[in-house]
């Protein structure tokens, strides 16, 4: 059976730290909101201690403020990072990964060198369409695909298959 639309992405790891952060910030607000409210209330802690010349309570809570807001800002993308260079050491490379996805009837395809992976479109939960990516989410897994790598379809008829399929769409353009 020949798939309906074609995308081969050659996986960078900008192109993939890019997604990560874009969907980072849309899908994880309430967290980071949480998590920033929660660093003041510990600086502020930190600030009355300091304030009472108590360094052994005043200074963990400073440094654990401070370790928090810095996660949310610079963080997460340190433990993506090291995920990337390990899904492309797997491939036996250290800068970029070739995918190919199919997209047929009832469900894509994702296919490298060394993984093959099929996904029905009822598991795919959300896809956020990002600039430069499109990112499925199915079963609290990630695909990233280049959206310039199209070689059969183009992304709105990706769209609008996904919207056939009943498939939650985030534009975030």
């Amino acid at each position: 059976m020949q798939p309906i639309f074609e995308n081969k992405t050659c996986l960078t790891e900008d192109l993939y730290l890019n997604g990560i952060k874009e969907y980072y910030k849309i899908g994880h607000k309430m967290s980071r909101v949480l998590t920033a409210a929660y660093a003041i209330v510990l600086l502020g802690c930190a600030a009355m201690f300091l304030y009472d010349l108590n360094f052994v309570l005043g200074i963990p809570f400073f440094v654990i403020g401070v370790l928090l807001i810095f996660w949310q800002i610079k963080g997460y993308l340190i433990t993506s990072k090291k995920s990337f260079h390990q899904f492309a050491l797997m491939h036996q490379s250290h800068y970029e990964v070739d995918i190919d996805f199919r997209f047929y009837e009832g469900h894509m395809e994702q296919e490298t060198e060394k993984t093959e992976l099929a996904v029905e479109y009822k598991r795919i939960s959300h896809l956020y369409n990002f600039p430069d990516v499109l990112l499925v989410v199915y079963d609290k897994k990630v695909i990233m695909m280049d959206k310039g790598s199209f070689i059969k379809g183009s992304t709105d008829e990706i769209l609008g298959l996904m919207k056939q399929n009943k498939v939650k769409i985030h534009n975030c353009l």
